[in-house]
């Protein structure tokens, strides 16, 4: 009567169901790398596409920073 006898053995039956969720999550994984795709959780920090220097022309532009603060950042973006 082994059966009866070690406690992981009730376990059994969930283990598979455990091994086909980690089996999808590597597989989502892996292919929105391949695809390029951001991880989910940098998804939503901003607008997608966006550089430092596309956000530094808009607060020039918008008045935000003066010309000498706009240079001098300018410069430390592209050293």
């Amino acid at each position: 009567m082994w059966w009866w006898g070690p406690s992981w053995f009730a376990g059994m039956p969930f283990l598979p169901i455990l091994m086909m969720i980690v089996m999808v999550v590597i597989c989502v994984a892996v292919m929105s790398m391949m695809m390029g795709m951001q991880p989910p959780w940098r998804r939503f920090s901003g607008e997608p596409g966006k550089t430092a220097r596309d956000i530094l022309d808009e607060r020039y532009a918008s008045g935000a920073i003066d010309k000498f603060e706009y240079e001098a950042k300018r410069r430390d973006l592209t050293a």
